[in-house]
């Protein structure tokens, strides 16, 4: 390999690791607080559908928890977080 093309090597790697430091770091936050805050609502209703005898809160509980541990996007993981956070008042029984 000649100098050039080990210099255009390490170019093209410093310009890719660029591009994917910022941006993915500040995903990532916001996956994690969204998973914080989707999780800690799914444990709330885990307890109360355990306690009650309910099964869609039950559900939805196991589900919010899961979910951040399955979806990395953090658009999908706010539509699936309102989605079964609003289960349970939606289907009443």
């Amino acid at each position: 390999m000649t100098n050039t093309t080990m210099l255009v090597t390490m170019d093209v790697a410093i310009r890719i690791s660029n591009l994917n430091g910022t941006r993915n770091q500040a995903m990532n936050v916001s996956v994690l607080m969204g998973g914080i805050l989707f999780g800690s609502i799914g444990v709330g209703f885990l307890v109360y559908g355990k306690k009650q005898h309910a099964i869609i809160p039950l559900i939805s509980g196991m589900m919010l928890i899961v979910c951040p541990y399955v979806i990395s996007n953090i658009y999908l993981l706010v539509i699936t977080g309102i989605l079964f956070t609003a289960l349970p008042f939606i289907i009443k029984r």
